[in-house]
Parts: structure tokens; sequence; C-alpha cells
């Protein structure tokens, strides 16, 4: 399905709350269940261009305008997303507004309505008894209407169920639909000896009511001398108030106001925290106790909010009535008793799993989704024409790296064949040996070609000569052989041929066959090899005759579809592929660092470390574009500088065996193994500062894969490479650390222990990466972009 979702704001630091988190999350548990997902909204607060896509979800967004003064959310409006949905509405299966009194979601969802589109409403208790004096005029004007018009009104608790039929009737469609959080495996390990934290994370407003958080940390500061009290939240007009009691109570930094968070900051905060605190009264159903709970905090909660018996149920945390005195007597309970806090939190996560996780949340929407859109689920071909091209179905993807490889462009293809299945398409790949970055045939594959299932996708391997990793003769036989066995491989019954590069001479073989076929193909370029050859071999000839190739090849294909804008400027300026042939797919982060083992980090940084008090890591393929002899001559300028830095190696490829005896003797110097996924995660945890080096002239040949990985894992990054790269310019837009030129041990030792001996700064630089890969680089976007793209290029 091709489904709109439309909440009034988003912005970086989540000032509408709850409506926008519970609309990220259903898009992206949607999208993940194989649907083409939208959300639509008013930017706010936004610096520059307004952004594409807003954790992991591809957004519109649009200015807003104020229309009514002092009237909060209320009082917004925005004629350019008015207009964008009058035009665009027909081309969705289904639109779901978060819908509120106001002066965005009530408009859209009646435009909606009348360009013949099943509408949801989702109302969030948001719609109730007002005594606003424009209410009623408003509801009898249009908020009737939308509800009478709604395929179904969602609601959270009985509460609102019953509010609505008494401002509606008995006319609204009502279901009850639970708001959904996005829940880790396990939640974060908490150390019991350590100082507790309180956190405060709402809204600073009235109903919320933030000066009950302030009286009970007054009343429990001197009970327990080492817990701090963080509230974070925008100011909704109580923020001098606040001020003025904080100040009162005196207890310095270990009671403070942050301000507002963007939402991932806001989900480290609980996870960095021991108890969440809601003391508002009369709450609906607030999203920030179900990501507490997902966090693994206990609850303190009133019971006048619509989750108190769940809590209760479940022995989550505490439900108090509204008092200062039993908020504070919650709260004690919970510090006064590590064990109970801890085995609280373990509840309250398991609660949020089992019973407000995403995918069945997801399911259930799906299943309502089907009385408004009953056809909209089925194959485009089959159903009536909603506006939206037809994508293909079969989609067979040739590249020669492919999972058990875990590093390198394996990683990408695996994880789009996989998605793509799961979305519906009937995929199937034909693939090498696993080789990569050992040029081995490291699983000991027999026989010419191989049938097997991965996850579920259906793999053809081709027997094919195994280069050294080089770029001579030994790497164009390596392509050559693997592409003459995907030509001659069944490509039976694809309606879409995705080739990916590298390998460009296979590429070329897939690209020939396809169009001698009339089969639409297009290439997904990892590496660009005509700016490789220019950039590493500086030999003008073969950097002539692999533009040409590349030219051709991206030139006569149906759609080229790169990693990077730098990448796409090439293939346009330089290749001379038509611009509209070419989209941008960015890289994903394919490592789960924020799932890993705190006692096996330890383990391997003594194992392999020693007392080493500054590790830097360099982890993945040891090519020829790496230039890592860099890296072992910065250890050798450290040994002789005195200084106890350890510069570690982590993986395999061509060079390892050349570096180990470059590198031998060198104390600061250390080679670590390939290792396992839990392993991996282990040791990026156990590094102080991870490296990303580079041969000096590289500029446009490729975007380390490493770099998605390194920005999600919270370490800062030391970057070695020329100050105009695509690697600089990817620094630079994550705000993930420090770039030196390369090939200058002294700059990039100097870079390792400055970043190192500021933690504050590492700090910033961690988070920055995070939003970076969390705002950019997703997995949904990625797929989005896939079919989007598929579906383009087989329309032409």
């Amino acid at each position: 399905m091709r489904i709109l979702q439309i909440v009034a704001a988003v912005s970086p630091d989540n000032v509408y709350g709850g409506p926008t988190t519970v609309a990220v999350n259903q898009c992206r548990a949607l999208a993940a269940a194989g649907h083409e997902v939208t959300l639509a909204a008013i930017g706010l607060g936004f610096d520059g261009d307004l952004p594409g896509s807003w954790e992991g979800v591809p957004v519109r967004l649009f200015p807003g305008r104020r229309v009514i003064p002092g009237a909060g959310f209320a009082g917004l409006t925005s004629p350019a997303l008015l207009r964008w949905l009058t035009r665009h509405a027909h081309a969705f299966d289904v639109v779901h507004v978060h819908l509120a009194r106001d002066l965005v979601t009530l408009p859209a969802a009646r435009i909606a309505q009348r360009a013949g589109v099943p509408v949801y409403a989702m109302t969030h208790g948001m719609i109730d008894a007002s005594d606003n004096p424009l209410a009623a005029p408003l509801d009898a004007a249009m908020t009737a209407r939308v509800l009478r018009n709604c395929v179904r009104v969602f609601h959270l608790t009985r509460r609102e169920h019953d509010d609505l039929r008494s401002l509606f009737g008995d006319g609204l469609r009502l279901a009850e639909l639970h708001n959904g959080v996005l829940v880790p495996d396990r939640p974060p390990e908490r150390d019991p000896q350590a100082a507790p934290t309180v956190l405060y994370l709402a809204r600073v407003q009235e109903r919320k009511r933030p000066g009950t958080f302030v009286e009970m940390a007054r009343r429990l500061a001197d009970e327990f001398p080492t817990a701090r009290f963080v509230m974070i939240g925008p100011d909704e007009g109580l923020g001098a108030e606040l001020r003025s009691k904080i100040a009162t109570a005196g207890l310095g930094d270990r009671l403070v106001w942050k301000g507002p968070a963007t939402h991932a900051e806001g989900i480290r905060a609980m996870a960095e925290s021991d108890v969440y605190v809601l003391p508002s009264v009369d709450e609906p159903y607030p999203m920030s106790v179900l990501e507490a709970m997902s966090q693994g905090l206990p609850v303190v909660l009133t019971d006048s909010c619509g989750l108190a018996p769940v809590v209760a149920q479940h022995d989550a945390g505490i439900v108090t009535d509204a008092s200062a005195a039993q908020v504070t007597s919650a709260v004690r309970a919970l510090l006064a008793d590590p064990a109970e806090r801890r085995a609280a939190g373990e509840r309250a996560h398991a609660t949020a799993r089992d019973e407000f996780g995403m995918a069945a949340i997801a399911q259930q929407l799906v299943d309502a989704y089907s009385l408004g859109a009953p056809d909209a689920g089925r194959s485009p071909a089959a159903g009536p024409d909603t506006g939206r091209r037809p994508g293909p179905r079969r989609v067979l993807f040739v590249g020669i790296n492919y999972a058990p490889e875990s590093t390198g462009i394996a990683p990408y293809t695996t994880g789009m064949a996989e998605r793509l299945l799961s979305a519906g398409h009937r995929v199937r790949v034909i693939t090498g040996v696993p080789h990569y970055p050992s040029w081995s045939n490291f699983t000991g594959m027999r026989g010419l070609r191989r049938r097997e299932r991965v996850h579920g996708v259906s793999v053809q391997r081709i027997r094919h000569y195994i280069g050294s990793g080089g770029h001579g003769l030994g790497r164009i036989g390596q392509e050559l052989s693997f592409g003459a066995g995907a030509v001659t491989s069944s490509w039976r019954g694809a309606d879409a041929v995705v080739a990916v590069s590298p390998a460009l001479l296979a590429t070329a073989c897939v690209v020939a066959r396809a169009r001698a076929g009339g089969r639409p193909v297009g290439v997904w370029v990892q590496d660009l090899y005509s700016s490789g050859a220019a950039e590493i071999e500086r030999a003008g000839v073969v950097s002539r005759l692999l533009t040409r190739v590349e030219s051709w090849v991206l030139g006569h294909a149906d759609g080229v579809l790169v990693i990077h804008s730098r990448f796409r400027d090439h293939v346009v300026n330089v290749l001379g592929v038509d611009p509209d042939r070419v989209a941008v797919c960015r890289n994903w982060s394919h490592v789960d660092t924020d799932r890993h083992d705190e006692e096996l980090a330890a383990a391997l940084r003594l194992k392999y470390f020693g007392d080493a008090p500054l590790v830097a890591l360099h982890t993945g393929n040891m090519g020829a574009k790496q230039g890592l002899e860099t890296l072992v001559d910065t250890a050798r300028y450290a040994e002789r500088a005195g200084s106890r830095t350890i510069i570690a190696l982590v993986g395999d490829g061509s060079r390892r065996e050349a570096l180990m005896d470059y590198g031998a003797g060198a104390r600061n110097l250390v080679f670590v193994p390939s290792l396992p996924d839990e392993e991996y995660r282990a040791i990026l945890s156990a590094a102080d500062v991870l490296v990303v080096n580079e041969k000096p002239g590289l500029r446009e040949m490729a975007v380390p894969s490493k770099l998605t990985t390194y920005f999600r894992s919270g370490k800062p990054v030391v970057a070695a490479t020329e100050s105009d790269s695509a690697t600089a310019d990817e620094m630079a837009a994550a705000g993930a650390g420090r770039v030196v030129p390369p090939a200058d041990p002294a700059a990039l030792l100097a870079a390792i222990e400055q970043a190192a001996a500021d933690p504050a700064g590492c700090r910033e630089a961690a988070r920055s990466a995070q939003r970076f890969v969390h705002d950019r680089l997703t997995v949904e976007a990625a797929v989005t972009t896939m079919r989007d793209w598929l579906s383009q290029m087989t329309s032409r």
C-alpha cells in the first residue's frame, strides 16, 4: 500500500510531542512491513532546507504560518501543505491523519476525503469536551463532518471513546488502537552502585505539573545525597516559574532543566536514567511513559493517566495520586531499593515489548486500512489506478558480493534483497563465491554453480576466478569470469535486473544481455572505477579506458542508483549520463552497534590492548585505497614520541600480510583478525577513537562503508583524507569528528589524542553522528528509494 500519514508538526526538538512520535513510529513499522509510507507536516525549527527524511521516514515538510495568535498549535496552518495535498492525495491508497482541532489536520483530512481517498483519524485524546469558545463552532463547521466520513476513528482509551461518542453521537466508526513504541531487544544495562538519576521528560506546561517534580526532588535530596534530578522538555508557558522553583530548591547541578531535546536525545537520556516520573493529570496516553518503559525504566505516574492501569497490572512502576507527597513517596521507594528498581524496569521493558510493540500495531493498521482500500495490497497491475507507477514484482540482483560476506558491499545487497522480499517482491540473486575481504574461497565452495536459500531469498552462486585484491589482470579475470557465469544463468521471470558495481566488467556483461533481450536493467553503483583509476593508479591510459567503459555501462542502463550526491555529480558531469536516470540511495548502518556486551568489550580490550590508556581503531578492508601504511607509520611515530596510544587494525584484506610485515616490531601497533558480529560490536565499544584512512589524492572513488557504522557507534571519529573528498564532506555533514590530511602520521596522532582529551567534545561529536545516521542513513529510507527507482526505471 502507498500510505500518507499527516501530523500537525515535525521539529528537531519534538515540540508537538506524542502525536509526532506516534506518527513516526507507525510510519517506520509500516515501511518495515513493506508499505510505501510518507509523512506530511509543518516543519518547525529546522536550520536551512527542510529535510526529506526524518528519523528514517520519508517526509514532506512545509513552512507554517500562524493565523491565530496565542492559540498554540491550533493557530498554525500551512497553505503549501494543503496545496500539495490537493494535487497529490489521489496518488495514495490511504490517508491517516493524527487529528486535532487545528488548521492543518482538519482541512487536510477534508481535502483527502473530497479526493475520494479512504481517510483514517487518530485523535490522541486531543478532541474532547473543551471550554475553548472556538471548539463548538469548529466542531460544527468541520470536525464532526471529518470524523463521520472517516473509515475508522482510532481512540486510545475507553474514556476517549466515550468522549467522542458524547460529542459526535453514534455515527462514528470507532476502533481502539494503542500507541506503539520501538522496543530494543534488551534494556540498557545500568550499574546499581552508580549515583541514580530521576528523569522528567515532557513539555513544561500546566497539565504536566513540572513543579511537582521539583518539589519531589527538594524533599528527597537529603535522603539520597548522590541522586540527580534531570528535567528535559520545551517551555510552553511555565519556564520562568520553573526556573524560579529550581533556584529556590537550592540543589545546584543536582536539579537541572536542560530545555528541549530531539527525540533521539530524549531516548538516550532515558537509557542513562534510573527512574522516570510524569506527575501530569488527565494525561490520555503519554508516549514518554511508553518510551521510558521500552528503555527498562520503572515509571511513576498519577492515577488519572491513561496508562496507569497497565503500569499497575504489570507492576512496571508505581501509580500514585496527584499529590507531591505521594509522588515523593513513590520515587523514594524506588531509589531506596535498587533490586526492586531493576526488577520493575525489567517488567516495564517486557510490558512495552509484549503489549505495545510496533509490529503488532502495524498489522492492526494494515487490517484496518484494508477495509477502506481492499485492493491496495495487491499487485498494482491487479488493482484500480491510484495514480502510482506500477513497480516490478520480480527483481533479479546480480552482484559478486553477498552474504555470508559481512563487510564491504555484501551487507547492502543482502539487506536490500531481504527487505524487498519482505515487502512482497519476488527476489532472486545471482552472486559469486564468498571471498571478501580475505580474497579466498573461505566457505570451500565446490562446483560451477550452487543454488541455496539465504533468509528466504533464492540465491544462485557462480564459481569464478578469485584475484588477489589488486586492480590488474587478476581483477579483470575475476570480473569477466563472474560476468560470463551471470549472463549464462537463467533470468527467467525477472521484471527488472539490478546489477551491482563493483564488479564493473561483470556489470557490463549484464547490461549488454539485458539490452539485447529488452529487459529493464539498472546499475547500483557502490564504487566508481573511473575515479579510482585516476585517483589511485594515476595511469592516464587506464583511466581513460575505464571512463569509457563505465560511461557506456551506465549510459546504456535504464536507471543508475548511486550512494552519494558526489557520485551523482561524477556520473552526470564526467560520464555523461542523463541526470533524469540517476538517483541517490544512501547506504545505511547495517551493524547494530546499539547492542553490545560491555563485559565482552572489556575482555576484548584487555585481550588485545592490555592496559593501553588510548586505543584508536580502524576496521574493515585492508586494501590499496585505504593507504593503511600511514597507520603503521602513525604507530611508529607514537612510539618514538613516547606515547602509549595504540593503533589497532581490525579485519582482513589483500594488504594485511604486507602491512604486518611493514609494521613488524612496532610496539604501538596491534592487528586484530576479522571478528564475528557480536565481538565486532563489542570491540567498537572498547575503542576510544575510530579512524578512517585514505590514500592521498582519493576524493571521489568511494565513501567508506565503515562510516555508517562508525557514526552509529557513539564514538568520536578521526578521518585522514583530502579536505575536499567525499569522506571529508560526510564527516562535516555528520559533525562526527576531526579531519586531517592523509599520509601525515604526526597530524593523525595529534587529532586522535586531542579527541580523546576532550570528553565533552567527544560526546557532542558522537551525538551529532548518531543524529545524522538516525535522520539520513536508515534502511527504511533506502528501501523506499530503491522501490521508487525501480518503478521509475521500469516505467520508461
